[in-house]
């Protein structure tokens, strides 16, 4: 089951202690660029827009950077 992005994980080698709930790993990497891939490659204005209108919950402070997305750019290119 999943819930927040976490994943109930069931182990019963290696002694670990199955009965206790723990987060085996986490992120720290919370920049404008994770927010582009997880919003489906939103433009970086739009993500500006969201957050100074405040129109998303949970999304955090970012920096008014000039970023260009290189998989976004060779998406756009043609032959």
């Amino acid at each position: 089951m999943k819930t927040n992005r976490m994943f109930k994980v069931i182990s019963e080698e290696q002694g670990y202690n199955t009965l206790e709930e723990q987060c085996l790993q986490t992120t720290t990497r919370d920049t404008i660029a994770l927010w582009h891939e997880r919003l489906g490659r939103l433009n970086y204005n739009c993500l500006y827009n969201l957050q100074n209108k405040k129109m998303v919950h949970g999304l955090p402070e970012f920096k008014n950077d000039n970023l260009t997305c290189t998989d976004c750019m060779n998406g756009k290119q043609t032959r």
